[in-house]
């Protein structure tokens, strides 16, 4: 440690901060062993925390500037030492009825009320790989189950004709407890069958 100037060597003195500062000496344990090497490292991390009050909320992402709706850590959600992650739930609506979806209900299963309807949210940017999962909750008693795109959007994958504006029905006549489809958006023109089981098809 060098001595500051205008102050003794091997002098410990208290600045006008109240700060204490030890000139030219060195620190010692109950052992007799210099531990000044220790001690300049610590001061090191003290002043590394300081530094911590300037770090931004953009910098701190998603732990700093928390927004509403955001997800945050809680003990509920446990990361073990081999990077494995447990303790998560998804979420799942039961005996749900016919509503308009939005891209907050993102990753979602609906398991659908008698003949629901489910509006899904147009395609864009903001809705770029938001995905639900629907299942038949209920035997239907008309047409079935069905999945409702924008007008501008469409509902492909599975052998079906790519066609704007068109339903994706769970056939009502064939319908079973079970069946179910996961969808997914693209962004651009709609919406993309990822998996599904049972009868389904396009709107005439």
């Amino acid at each position: 440690m060098t001595a500051e100037v205008g102050h003794q060597a091997n002098r410990v003195y208290r600045d006008q901060d109240g700060n204490f500062h030890l000139n030219g000496g060195a620190f010692y344990n109950d052992a007799e062993e210099d531990i000044s090497d220790e001690m300049e490292a610590l001061n090191g991390v003290a002043t590394a925390l300081a530094a911590l009050d300037t770090i931004s909320a953009a910098e701190l992402g998603f732990i700093d500037g928390v927004t509403a709706g955001a997800m945050t850590a809680n003990k509920a959600l446990v990361a073990g030492a081999d990077g494995e992650i447990s303790g998560i739930r998804r979420k799942v609506n039961l005996a749900a009825a016919t509503q308009t979806l939005t891209a907050a209900q993102s990753g979602e299963k609906f398991v659908g009320a008698v003949d629901a309807v489910f509006t899904l949210p147009a395609a864009a940017a903001g809705t770029k790989g938001v995905w639900y999962e629907f299942e038949c909750g209920a035997l239907s008693s008309g047409v079935g189950l069905s999945l409702d795109p924008a007008a501008a959007d469409h509902i492909r994958g599975n052998g079906l004709t790519s066609v704007d504006n068109k339903d994706l029905i769970n056939s009502g006549a064939t319908d079973r407890l079970g069946d179910m489809v996961r969808v997914y958006c693209d962004g651009v023109d709609g919406w993309v069958i990822e998996e599904i089981i049972g009868t389904w098809a396009k709107e005439a």
